[in-house]
């Protein structure tokens, strides 16, 4: 289900080396905005 596909990259974003958290905030809010 999608709430399920939402869940998993969720918390491939977090994983320590991914790109989102290799971000700036500023970075992050600039994607968010998009």
């Amino acid at each position: 289900a999608d709430v399920d596909k939402a869940v998993a990259a969720a918390k491939a974003a977090f994983h320590k080396k991914s790109p989102w958290r290799l971000l700036s905030p500023s970075g992050r809010g600039a994607l968010m905005n998009k």
